[in-house]
């Protein structure tokens, strides 16, 4: 028998103060979940907590720097999406 398991969501915390962290396990100001739907998109859900203009920039930048060039969500009950 073979088991395989590939890690297909993960969890993006995110800490205002840069001197926070789940290391020193510090409570998030933020948290979403990733869906990896390849390896250059991603979809967001399950958001609870603090988000603006600056924190969406971050993650943007964040993801972009990882690869990925598609992320898309759901706002309002309508399902969006920012590409490179």
């Amino acid at each position: 028998m073979k088991l395989e398991l590939n890690r297909v969501t993960s969890h993006l915390r995110i800490f205002i103060d840069d001197n926070k962290s789940t290391g020193n396990r510090d409570p998030y100001d933020t948290i979403i979940t990733v869906q990896h739907i390849s390896d250059t998109e991603v979809h967001l859900s399950g958001l609870k907590g603090v988000m603006n203009r600056e924190i969406l920039k971050e993650i943007e930048q964040f993801f972009r720097e990882q690869g990925v060039t598609t992320v898309t969500f759901e706002r309002h009950g309508k399902q969006q999406s920012r590409k490179d």
